[in-house]
């Protein structure tokens, strides 16, 4: 039964995207965002959080959990006002007591160059070739990527890095900013498993 319903609400969307004019949008919008993406007031319960946000403001809060056991701020990470795409800043503080932890590390020092050498319209070239963007809008944001994110005991190794992504995000390519090297990219595409 359940596979009917799902193959009956596939063939139901299919038929109504068909029926849509597609448009192809030829706009690039630039991400500029530096303010916390959500209400930050919950914080005030921990003013030690709030001390953190204000000793380093390229701390951008994303998510806060806020339970019986802490309150936390999940944060993503600005360096000299440029997005770090590959790190992230957690900070807890334990209700039943004073313990607060952190996890990660804000970076004080990062020696490259901030200065593109391949312009936003040759990214997004290189990015169009990369992956297919349909005709989604597509925005950008110059920022920082750690080559060795996701490996262990290893030396941080920052890229200046253009992001390409479509609307909501997806398909997305981060290419080198003086190069024009692909490293890491995302098509959007996730497959589901029936069972």
């Amino acid at each position: 039964m359940k596979k009917i319903i799902f193959f009956t609400l596939i063939g139901f969307f299919l038929i109504a995207g068909c029926k849509k004019d597609h448009t192809i949008c030829d706009t690039f919008t630039e991400l500029t965002d530096h303010n916390h993406l959500i209400d930050i007031s919950a914080l005030s319960a921990a003013p030690e959080l709030l001390d953190t946000l204000a000793k380093y403001p390229g701390l951008q809060v994303y998510k806060i959990i806020n339970d019986q056991y802490t309150i936390g701020m999940h944060c993503n990470v600005f360096y000299q006002g440029i997005k770090i795409f590959t790190d992230n800043y957690s900070l807890y503080k334990r209700k039943n007591g004073n313990s607060i932890e952190g996890w990660d590390t804000i970076p004080m020092n990062i020696n490259i160059s901030f200065t593109p050498l391949i312009k936003i319209e040759q990214a997004i070239d290189i990015a169009r070739r990369t992956l297919d963007y349909g005709s989604t809008c597509i925005s950008y944001r110059l920022g920082i990527s750690d080559l060795n994110a996701g490996t262990s005991f290893q030396p941080k190794n920052y890229k200046l890095m253009w992001r390409i992504q479509g609307e909501n995000g997806l398909p997305w390519v981060e290419l080198d900013a003086n190069s024009g090297q692909v490293y890491r990219k995302d098509d959007g595409v996730r497959y589901i498993v029936l069972g």
